[in-house]
């Protein structure tokens, strides 16, 4: 039975790693019921809803940094970035915001574009809609005719 050779052996070893490290998934995920109840605010993936206006388009973005490609140093967090346009809308004065997005692009270890790169960070990017309430449109009454500085005659008179 033939040997490998352990040169051969130990390259093998390394191109499997490098094709796991490259194959690894990300996940990120914000429990909104939770966010929805400690925030105090409506914040929904659907439309402004009924008897709403819209008052302004939200955005937030931030890169992270993951050493090795996970171990953070700035870290990206989906919840923080939801926080941060929940603050925007109420520094508006909104009561809830609509459509909202997200955008995330996990770290990985390494990127292989002609050959491996390290790719070690990450971005995120929130974008929604603060709204709040119908107001009411209130005209003022068209005002009688007055002919010579006298008030117009009313029916019934």
């Amino acid at each position: 039975m033939a040997r490998a050779h352990p040169a051969h052996a130990r390259r093998c070893l390394v191109g499997g790693l490098l094709m796991l490290a490259a194959s690894c998934v990300s996940t990120t995920s914000a429990d909104l019921e939770h966010l929805r109840r400690d925030l105090g605010i409506p914040v929904s993936a659907d439309a402004v809803p009924e008897g709403h206006r819209p008052i302004a388009a939200l955005a937030y973005a931030r890169t992270g940094f993951y050493f090795l490609g996970f171990l953070p140093v700035v870290s990206v967090e989906l919840a923080a970035g939801v926080r941060k346009v929940v603050e925007q809308a109420r520094a508006l004065g909104a009561t809830g915001i609509a459509n909202l997005h997200y955008e995330y692009e996990p770290a990985s270890s390494l990127r292989f574009v002609v050959f491996p790169l390290p790719d070690w960070s990450a971005s995120l990017h929130v974008t929604a809609t603060a709204y709040a309430p119908l107001e009411p449109v209130h005209r003022p009454l068209p005002r009688p005719p007055e002919t010579l500085g006298e008030p117009a005659a009313r029916p019934g008179r």
